[in-house]
């Protein structure tokens, strides 16, 4: 989790308590799960914001393309030992330009084309049974919509559908924190520009002739 997004959450759970919890009020317990932290992360390379890419260069890693999508592997001296067993490659553990992870960084390349053709070999979901039950560390880089469709994200309610004026029903991302008392939930669509300008400025106390000629003179 970010620091801004950590930062985020705690002031909505402080909010929250300073909201729903006067002197007397029942308690509530409060649910909230690291993994729906990280959804807002997806977004970020939609973002303005521009995010910098990884810096890799003493990490000898592999996101290689499998047959079927994407798989994450980190080549450490234990790691790098079952890893070599399980693909069945013709690698000396101990020769002289892959026997230690200083030596697995500047021949990077070569063991990536080594090792390519033998992830290749396999649909991605049987390298991770394989690799798992060895203990090599490894996990699928999914997709956005393959995480959206996780049943984990889906059981914890963080995608919501809701109607736009608009574009009609869209799918949203949800609230991450979960009161047991007073469950916040998403109500509304995003919306389109100047939907809720009259409503806003009713609530200061404009009148409806004074929004109208704000509207004529290109104002609102």
């Amino acid at each position: 989790m970010t620091n801004s997004y950590r930062r985020a959450v705690l002031s909505l759970v402080l909010v929250a308590g300073l909201l729903l919890g006067p002197a007397g009020a029942q308690a509530q317990s409060l649910d909230y799960s690291k993994g729906n932290s990280h959804i807002p992360n997806l977004f970020a390379p939609y973002m303005r914001t521009p995010v910098p890419l990884p810096n890799l260069a003493n990490s000898p890693r592999l996101n290689d393309l499998i047959r079927d999508g994407k798989l994450y592997l980190s080549l450490q001296d234990g790691i790098y030992l079952a890893l070599e067993n399980n693909l069945d490659i013709a690698n000396a553990r101990y020769e002289p330009a892959f026997a230690d992870n200083p030596s697995r960084v500047v021949n990077h390349a070569e063991l990536r084309g080594r090792l390519t053709p033998a992830l290749r070999s396999h649909p991605r979901q049987y390298w991770i049974d394989v690799l798992t039950q060895a203990g090599v560390p490894c996990g699928a880089v999914r997709e956005v919509h393959d995480v959206l469709a996780d049943p984990q994200v889906l059981a914890r309610e963080m995608v919501a559908s809701v109607e736009h004026a608009t574009a009609g029903t869209l799918e949203v991302l949800g609230v991450p924190v979960k009161l047991s008392e007073t469950p916040g939930s998403v109500r509304t669509a995003p919306p389109t520009l100047g939907q809720h300008t009259a409503a806003v400025l009713h609530e200061l106390g404009v009148e409806d002739a004074d929004i109208e000629r704000l509207r004529r003179n290109g104002v609102i």
